[in-house]
């Protein structure tokens, strides 16, 4: 039992931890204040199996000009269906002026936010997973 235990209390702090991340980035696109148009000048395909399905994601590459500097950047969220990123489509770009390597497409802005809910459901969900474990071996 406390082996079980030791591996929520685990679960639980990666889980802060990433919702922690997750918050944080949501707070530091809302500060973007930059913006340009950006186009997708490549789509990468992503293969995984999960539960012997094969699943194929899609992670599109932006260019954008800031300054006169191009810049080429991965967008690190991806799409399950080709249809939505297609090589040339343009969007609009904010960028953090101090580090124009930082973006988010228009759209997107609330990916990071997403990511935090999720964070903060599974802290919830396995904090209480754990508790119950704790009182259901000890009342």
């Amino acid at each position: 039992m406390i082996i079980m235990l030791i591996f929520y209390i685990c679960l639980i702090c990666y889980l802060i931890y990433l919702t922690i991340k997750a918050a944080i980035m949501s707070i530091k696109i809302r500060k973007y204040k930059g913006h340009t148009i950006g186009e997708i000048i490549n789509v990468s395909e992503y293969v995984t199996y999960y539960k012997l399905n094969k699943k194929t994601l899609y992670y599109p590459t932006y260019r954008y000009i800031v300054d006169g500097i191009t810049y080429e950047e991965d967008f690190p969220f991806c799409k399950k269906s080709p249809n939505l990123i297609q090589i040339g489509q343009e969007k609009i770009i904010s960028f953090d002026e101090k580090k124009p390597k930082n973006f988010v497409p228009e759209g997107e802005e609330y990916v990071w936010f997403k990511r935090a809910f999720i964070g903060f459901s599974c802290i919830l969900f396995w904090l209480l997973i754990a508790i119950y474990a704790y009182y259901k071996d000890y009342r």
